[in-house]
């Protein structure tokens, strides 16, 4: 999560020409590497841990419900402030964040979630060979192809998330064992990183004598990059491998990345932080721009953990809390009025 705060800082806080790049524009152009890499890492994780689990209604309610809370609350916030946030179009796309893609990421990863039953249904019936040449497939079509042409198959978030969460599994079901030594996948997403963040400094150089470069100077950056998906999957694979011990602090922290995500990202709420209380494009040419990603970034995090943790305590706990109570009487209600009684034997 802090990678994709970084990315946002970069590409929602920063206007950069793409020519005569400073070493500040080029500080910020690596900043925003990050975020597909966090991005690709969280569905790894969804995959890898679904594929064994059943599909729950209240976990896909839950999801929903933290997307439609903020979007309503931010709105109406908003709206307070200044009158002009209001529209018809505005008030729709509140209450239907998902439907109408307010979050791109959440809308994906819903549908997403709603279709894992079958995606695992489909890895049941595939042996391993099957299950690998069908997860070659898809990176050969939207991962090398899209990043050796540029004439490239269709692609969608979506396509790319089943493929990610078909390689998380795969990792769960079928372990690698020369993948699973920590210092030498660590060693890897190290290399392979750097070897991004060397092409966007290649890119720029190359952008100054040729005009082709220009604006392709992150090209690698996207989720669906072949050099990205390695890193990716090198980074999962040396957490996926360490031996952490259950910590009640670390799993507090880590129920509210979601809320980080939907605060911070919120359309509102990005304008809002990135160019009005930050004003980053005011340290495009500062000394002190590391200094105040760094700040900004951290500040960002912290501030919205706390406020995911606060509503966790006194608004989702709470409700399904009664919500679970009130389902239990409504599972014997039903239970009544549709027993079909046995009949007797004779």
């Amino acid at each position: 999560m802090l990678l994709i705060i970084a990315h946002h800082y970069s590409v929602h806080g920063f206007n950069i020409s793409g020519t005569n790049i400073t070493l500040n524009e080029l500080i910020v152009q690596l900043l925003s590497l990050g975020g597909k890499l966090g991005v690709n890492c969280f569905i790894l994780i969804t995959g890898y841990f679904m594929v064994s689990s059943k599909f729950k209604v209240k976990k896909l309610a839950k999801i929903i419900f933290e997307v439609f809370t903020y979007s309503i609350i931010i709105f109406l916030i908003f709206c307070l402030i200044d009158n002009t946030n209001f529209s018809i179009k505005n008030l729709i796309h509140t209450l239907f964040p998902i439907i109408f893609t307010k979050y791109w990421f959440a809308t994906t990863y819903v549908i997403l979630y709603i279709f894992s039953p079958y995606i695992n249904k489909l890895i049941k019936v595939l042996d391993k060979r099957n299950y690998r040449i069908l997860i070659l497939t898809l990176v050969l079509i939207f991962s090398i192809i899209p990043t050796l042409t540029t004439v490239a198959p269709e692609f969608s978030n979506l396509a790319w998330f089943i493929t990610m969460y078909l390689i998380g599994g795969y990792i769960r079901l079928y372990p690698i064992k020369s993948m699973e030594n920590v210092k030498k996948n660590a060693l890897w997403t190290i290399i392979i990183f750097l070897l991004i963040v060397l092409s966007v400094i290649l890119f720029d150089i190359l952008g100054q004598v040729n005009s082709f470069f220009v604006s392709k100077e992150v090209y690698f950056r996207d989720m669906n990059k072949f050099p990205m998906l390695l890193c990716s999957l090198a980074m999962f694979l040396t957490f996926s491998k360490l031996s952490i011990k259950n910590n009640k602090h670390i799993n507090n922290i880590a129920l509210t990345m979601f809320g980080v995500y939907l605060i911070h990202d919120n359309p509102l709420v990005r304008n809002a932080l990135w160019i009005n209380i930050f004003k980053n494009q005011e340290y495009i040419n500062s000394k002190f721009l590391i200094l105040h990603a760094i700040t900004a970034i951290l500040s960002v995090f912290v501030v919205c953990i706390v406020i995911d943790y606060i509503r966790i305590i006194i608004i989702e706990k709470p409700l399904f809390k009664l919500i679970d109570k009130k389902e239990d009487k409504i599972k014997i209600i039903f239970s009544k009025i549709f027993k079909i009684k046995q009949p007797q034997t004779q």
